[in-house]
Parts: C-alpha cells; sequence; structure tokens
C-alpha cells in the first residue's frame, strides 16, 4: 500500500516539474534577427536572420546591401598641374579613395557552434557584387557633321567587382530579458575577387574590392530572439 502511495506521489510531483519544462522549452527562441551597423562605415547595411538548429546550434542568412547615390567629385588642378579631389565618398572599401557613387548586393550563411551558453565559433561564406563609380580621365565620342570624334576628358564611369569571401570569426552575445542581444565578433578570412585587371582594382588594402589575400574581420550585431 505505502508503495503505491509513493509511486502516486511521485507521478503527481514529476507531472508539474514536466509541465514547467516543456514551457521553459517552448519559451526559448526559435529565430533571431539581427543588423550590423558597422557596415554604414562603407555605404552599406547587413541584415542577419538566425534559426536555431535541433543540435543547439544556429544556422544564420546573411543579407547585405549597399547604397550611396551619385556625387560629383571636383577635380581642380594645383600649382604643381596636378589634380586633387575634393567630396565624393572616402572609404575603406575604396582604399580610402574618393568614389562618386556605389551599389552593391550580398549574400552568404554562418554557421554558429556554441562552445559555452555565450561563447561561440562562426565558420562563414558569402558572396557580394558592387558597381563603384569614380571620375576618370577616358575618350568620350561625340558626333559632329555626321563623324564621331573622340575627346579625351574626365568622366563618370562604373567598375562591377564579384567577391567571394569564407571566414572563421569568434563570437561572443551577451542577451538582456531574453528578447535583446548585443553580439561582437572577430576572425580573420580570405577573399577572392573578380574584376577588370585593366581598369580600377581597389586591391591596394585587405578592404579593397579587388583584395585577393587573409583579411581581418570584426562586427557588432544588434537584435532580438523570437519565439
Amino acid at each position: 500500500m505505502n508503495r503505491k502511495l509513493y509511486i502516486i506521489l511521485f507521478v503527481c510531483c514529476l507531472y508539474p516539474s514536466s509541465r514547467l519544462w516543456a514551457q521553459t522549452e517552448k519559451a526559448m527562441p526559435e529565430y533571431a534577427v539581427s543588423v550590423e551597423p558597422l557596415y554604414l562605415i562603407n555605404g552599406g547595411l547587413r541584415l542577419n536572420l538566425e534559426k536555431k538548429l535541433p543540435s543547439n546550434d544556429w544556422f544564420e542568412l546573411n543579407l547585405t546591401g549597399y547604397w550611396l547615390p551619385h556625387r560629383d567629385i571636383d577635380i581642380l588642378p594645383n600649382y604643381y598641374g596636378y589634380h586633387y579631389e575634393r567630396r565624393g565618398y572616402m572609404i575603406p572599401n575604396a582604399d580610402f579613395n574618393r568614389i562618386s557613387g556605389l551599389s552593391g548586393l550580398g549574400i552568404g550563411g554562418t554557421y554558429k557552434h556554441f562552445l559555452s551558453s555565450f561563447f561561440m565559433i562562426n565558420p562563414a561564406f558569402s558572396y557580394t557584387w558592387y558597381n563603384v563609380e569614380k571620375p576618370l580621365c577616358d575618350f568620350v565620342p561625340y558626333k559632329e557633321d555626321g563623324l564621331t570624334f573622340y575627346d579625351y576628358m574626365w568622366t563618370y564611369q562604373q567598375r562591377s567587382f564579384h567577391k567571394l569571401t569564407m571566414q572563421v570569426a569568434f563570437g561572443v552575445r551577451t542577451s538582456f530579458k531574453r528578447l535583446f542581444f548585443l553580439e561582437h565578433y572577430v576572425g580573420i578570412g580570405y577573399a577572392y575577387s573578380f574584376y577588370d585587371k585593366n581598369k580600377l582594382t581597389y586591391n591596394e588594402t585587405m578592404f579593397g574590392y579587388g583584395w585577393r589575400g587573409s583579411y581581418l574581420t570584426m562586427g557588432v550585431k544588434l537584435g532580438f530572439n523570437l519565439r
């Protein structure tokens, strides 16, 4: 009789515990959304969409957009016969050279493996297309009396870059009331860019559109969890 009573009491205590455990699991976030404001330095913004995996790791879809509207660059002669520039945009991705406009799109994926409750390792890959506008001296055609002539002058031209990257970063995530989170990451990667070698390449620094080689990466993500 006592044994049956103990079993009944154990089951009664186990039921609310199991129910509480189920509610706790249900309350855990399954999705997350974040943005990376540091991309604004280069005229872009990255949106990250995360999904929790059965292994308690996460997969992140990275979507990036770039846009800098056309802005004229003043090219003026100086005392030495050369030219210097004013206005435009001077950003790290252009090797800190002035450009007059930018558009671009990027897509990538990041796998997040948590080494602890807040520390993770993040292998990632991405593809980005850039369309860079820059003033250059070139032969510009014009017609006169039915004939085509060429005048060598300053004109705005566009250059396309197709960039592939692979990287591994370490990240730390701090949550606030389970809804908001702040994530920092730092790592190293390898980039390879496709472009016309006869034109501007922007491959002088690891930030450049045309860089081919290793680079350092770091960033900050601001986001919130979805249940």
